[in-house]
């Protein structure tokens, strides 16, 4: 009984066993498939790509933004050949792309105007206004937007108003300049010196080389003037803008003997509103130069479009025509106009008839002169028929 006893227990043990370990199989297994469906579980992927989707994204819209930066390109915005009627002074302001400038503009009766604003270049609308200071009456308001279309600029005017006409154009010439871009180039300087009896003379040339008005360290150079003439170049600089203030000083021994400060175009290459000094005991030839390589495009907006002519509208006769907005059957119509396209036609056939038969009369004639003597001898006895008749006539009307 107890070897019976003892088998009950081992087989017990033995099936706890079996079933324990296919529990632990069972749970391994499991485990293992969760492990795979998870691996492979279309949300998982889908959300891992989103992320990896959304960082391109992210970095492609910062590139982007980056190019409409552009920088070290401006936009001018400059009045061309407009002329004031009378003497006068405005304010031309630019606004674009949340930055906005400014500047007054004089001139006297028939003075060409002169005014410009220039603006690091950007994408999107602008508004150009050139305002009376007196009056504070807007002379001419110009809008337009710029875009960015495969690396070039795209410009398009959406709307021209002036209100006041104050000013006079050239037919032909423009009346408002864009140019967008920059330049390539450098400052330069030439010096004579009429007296070397200095220890030491230094040009110092400074260049705004990023339109900030500020001429900043590294915007400076200064170089010695070791010769009686001189040419000193400053450094090249790959970005300038269309329009740079400069100033350059000659000084000798800390004595100042020559300066040129002002505003330049570097696209003209005209030098604006400078202000030049010398000593002319010192110094001889004094100029300011620019090397330039341009990279510039422009659009223009032609002074008629701004200030349209006056048009002459005279009343003048001109030749019409009948017309006429009838209801009626199409039948009746067609034979009305049928009949006056008939009695035309018969109309030009008796004349043409009429005058063929003249022609043919004529033409006989011409062919044989030798008629002339008869017809003539015909004509007479005609006329003098007709005379006695006439005189018969008044004579029998007497004896009445």
């Amino acid at each position: 009984m107890n070897t019976k006893l003892t088998n009950k227990v081992f087989k017990t043990l033995l099936l706890s066993a079996f079933l324990a370990f296919g529990v632990i199989t069972t749970s391994n297994v499991t485990s293992a498939d969760e492990n795979n469906s998870i691996l492979n579980s279309p949300d998982s992927l889908t959300s891992t790509v989103k992320s990896y989707e959304m960082e391109i994204e992210e970095s492609l819209e910062i590139n982007e933004k980056e190019n409409t930066l552009n920088n070290g390109e401006h936009i001018r915005f400059s009045i061309a050949n407009l002329f004031p009627i009378e003497d006068f002074t405005a304010q031309l302001s630019v606004e674009m792309d949340q930055d906005t400038d400014s500047v007054k503009v004089e001139a006297t009766k028939g003075e060409k105007l002169n005014g410009e604003v220039l603006l690091p270049a950007s994408i999107g609308e602008y508004n150009a206004i050139l305002k009376d200071n007196i009056s504070n009456e807007i002379i001419f308001n110009i809008s337009g937007v710029i875009e960015l279309e495969n690396g070039n600029y795209i410009h398009q005017i959406k709307n021209i108003n002036s209100e006041k006409r104050s000013l006079g154009i050239i037919e032909g010439q423009e009346g408002f300049n864009i140019l967008i871009g920059y330049v390539e180039g450098g400052i330069m300087t030439e010096v004579e010196l009429l007296d070397n009896d200095f220890d030491q003379c230094i040009a110092t040339m400074s260049l705004d080389s990023n339109a900030n008005g500020i001429f900043e360290d590294n915007e400076k150079i200064k170089k010695a003037i070791n010769s009686s003439y001189s040419k000193i170049e400053g450094p090249q600089v790959s970005r300038l803008p269309l329009t740079s203030n400069y100033d350059v000083n000659i000084e000798c021994d800390g004595l100042k003997v020559a300066s040129n400060v002002g505003s330049y175009d570097l696209v003209n290459g005209e030098a604006i509103n400078s202000k030049k000094s010398r000593t002319g005991s010192v110094i001889g030839t004094f100029g300011v130069g620019f090397k330039r390589n341009l990279y510039v495009s422009s659009d223009s907006v032609m002074g008629e479009d701004m200030f349209p002519p006056k048009q002459n509208l005279s009343l003048t006769e001109k030749d019409g025509s009948d017309s006429w907005d009838t209801l009626s059957p199409r039948s009746s119509r067609d034979q009305i106009e049928n009949e006056k396209e008939i009695n035309k036609q018969d109309s030009d056939i008796s004349s043409s008839e009429s005058s063929y038969s003249l022609n043919f009369i004529l033409d006989w004639f011409t062919d044989n002169p030798w008629t002339y003597l008869p017809a003539s001898l015909v004509l007479a006895i005609v006329v003098i028929l007709c005379f006695s008749t006439v005189a018969i006539v008044s004579q029998r009307k007497n004896h009445i």
